[in-house]
């Protein structure tokens, strides 16, 4: 899920409409994950490659809700 993610944020076929609405799924899918610590080790380790390697993301996209 956290690749599915960090592919999505990379994606630059999709409209941001698009992108907000997969991550919108994404959350609802979160909730049932019993390893959310691991996910969110995994998330935060692609998203600092995505900002060290200057990858074209919305920052919107990027922010924790």
């Amino acid at each position: 899920m956290c690749t599915y993610c960090d592919r999505l944020l990379k994606s630059p076929k999709m409209t941001e409409v698009e992108v907000e609405d997969s991550l919108e799924k994404i959350v609802q899918l979160f909730s049932y994950l019993t390893e959310k610590d691991l996910f969110a080790d995994i998330y935060r380790h692609q998203l600092a490659r995505r900002i060290l390697n200057e990858r074209p993301t919305s920052n919107d996209a990027e922010k924790v809700r």
